[in-house]
């Protein structure tokens, strides 16, 4: 995505600026979507006592997750560009779609399956053929999210797919939108019109959770809906565009940040739960904040020690199937603690905690291995390039974590 005006990829040094690696890869990134889907799967999971896998705010991950598709959605795209001088609109979506369908198709088929041997407990009407296409189109459109909003029923057990709502409509918009922008020749000016947009945005997007929480205080509202939640895939397309621009801090500077955005997420997802206004007035944007910092550090100074924290293999094999495990976790938690006299794990205590998210990550291990490293291999397999030739692009995002709706906002 690089066109021969610009230098070639750079990646960082832990002394600072090193030589851009053509395919660019950050294991710590990975690390840090394996770090935000462990904070959804815990709080859903809801540990039967206190203690550190106890998460109020484990729903943050979220936040973290936005951050990263702006980052690396945005970044795909200006380096499409930078590369082939345009943007392909149809491949980018052709890629969305052999990333994120195949897992989902496997994720419904498995649990038609499923239901085939297990009832929702408490189900008094019969599932009929007319309510299994009413879920199938829900989960295949891209307004899931609005149809919470609007009081839809949403099929037990998939209600966290909202946020993979919220992205596709992101990525519907925004893409456009970038490629539009690219048509401006003047590079600099450009530049400045994609920040403008995007910085602009996520402020309107954070100034609006403000602005409605007084009329909305069930915040179901604020916290499913996409206008309020843009903030932080803008904030993450804001983070690309500084990277890419070779917009970096003093390394003493930006690890200072990351660690103080790394304690920012931590406490979130320890105290700030579903009942509190913070999470609607503020949280969002404080979160997308901190999300950037620990980006921005960990691309442009790979080797620091908080990168090679964040690129643990345990951490980064968990962000690598994270679309995985997010699909598969929530329907096994909903199902587990829909059962009679359940409200939460402490009913089953630690085995069946440890039992429900370990089948999850089996599951995950399977979707990954038959489904989503196939597909995303068959999708880059013709990505556009420069001359017209084929190669492996910069890589994909890892897919979309969500956090709700096993446990409804206050």
């Amino acid at each position: 995505m690089v066109p021969a005006a610009l230098p070639q990829d750079h990646g960082r040094t832990a002394n600072g600026l090193g030589q851009r690696r053509p395919q660019q890869r950050w294991p710590a990134l990975d690390g840090l979507r394996g770090i935000a889907v462990l904070l959804v799967v815990f709080y859903h999971f809801h540990a039967p006592g206190p203690g550190l896998l106890h998460l109020r705010g484990g729903w943050a991950g979220v936040d973290v997750f936005f951050v990263l598709s702006g980052f690396l959605i945005t970044g795909l795209l200006l380096r499409e560009h930078d590369r082939t001088g345009r943007v392909s609109l149809g491949a980018f979506y052709r890629r969305r779609f052999w990333r994120l369908v195949p897992a989902l198709l496997l994720l419904v088929l498995g649990w038609e399956v499923a239901s085939t041997f297990l009832s929702w407990p408490g189900q008094t009407v019969v599932y009929t053929a007319g309510a299994r296409a009413r879920d199938l189109l829900m989960l295949s459109s891209m307004g899931l999210n609005w149809w919470g909003i609007a009081g839809a029923p949403v099929p037990p057990g998939f209600g966290a797919l909202w946020s993979l709502a919220v992205e596709d409509q992101f990525y519907l918009l925004w893409a456009p939108v970038v490629a539009l922008l690219c048509l401006v020749r003047a590079r600099a000016q450009r530049t400045r019109l994609i920040l403008m947009i995007a910085a602009g945005g996520a402020a309107i997007s954070a100034v609006e959770c403000f602005a409605l929480y007084p009329t909305h205080h069930d915040q179901v509202r604020i916290y499913f809906a996409t206008d309020t939640r843009a903030q932080g895939l803008l904030i993450g397309a804001v983070a690309a565009v500084l990277w890419e621009q070779h917009k970096v801090l003093p390394e003493h500077m930006s690890r200072v940040l990351a660690v103080a955005g790394a304690f920012a997420i931590a406490l979130v997802g320890v105290f700030i739960d579903d009942a509190s206004p913070w999470r609607v007035e503020g949280s969002f944007t404080l979160l997308a904040l901190a999300t950037l910092f620990v980006v921005s550090h960990v691309v442009n100074y790979e080797q620091s020690r908080f990168a090679h924290a964040l690129s643990w293999r345990p951490l980064r094999w968990t962000g690598r199937r994270s679309y995985a495990i997010y699909l598969w976790h929530a329907p096994i938690a909903t199902y587990m603690y829909s059962l009679p006299g359940s409200t939460s794990s402490s009913r089953f205590g630690w085995p069946a905690y440890f039992g429900g998210i370990a089948l999850a990550l089996v599951m995950a291990e399977v979707s990954w291995r038959l489904v989503e490293r196939r597909c995303f291999d068959h999708a880059h397999a013709h990505a556009p390039r420069a001359g017209g030739t084929a190669q492996r692009q910069f890589p994909a995002p890892g897919g979309t974590v969500g956090g709700g709706l096993p446990r409804a906002p206050a």
